[in-house]
Order: structure tokens, then sequence, then C-alpha cells
């Protein structure tokens, strides 16, 4: 995964966290700024500006949304 998020670094307005617990799980926690991320990077990970679309398709697919 450590290889998959360096290619996001440079995106302005998106982020993420990496929380490793001593039984080496992890948790990767995604954070997008819509008022600093480009449409065209928003694209890069398949989701549009409307939080309900983005909240409907990471759920459904298993993911939590806060």
């Amino acid at each position: 995964y450590e290889n998959q998020l360096t290619m996001y670094d440079d995106i302005e307005g998106f982020s993420y966290d990496v929380d490793v617990d001593t039984n080496n799980e992890y948790k990767i926690i995604y954070k997008i700024d819509m008022d600093k991320i480009s449409d065209d990077d928003l694209a890069t990970f398949d989701v549009s500006r409307n939080f309900s679309d983005i909240r409907t398709n990471y759920e459904g697919i298993g993911y939590t949304c806060q």
C-alpha cells in the first residue's frame, strides 16, 4: 500500500494517514478537501463533488465514510 499512496503525495487537497497497530494491522484514512482538489484529480479517484455519490460509492464497496 505504501507504493500506491506515494503516487498521491503531490495532489493538492488530498491527504492520508496510516495507523499501524502492534499486530501490524493498519487503517488508512483518506481526506479530500473539496475546496482545494481539482476536477482532474477527483477523476483520478473516480469520485464526483457530490458527497452523497461519494458516500454511496465507497460504502457500497465496504468503506466507512465520516
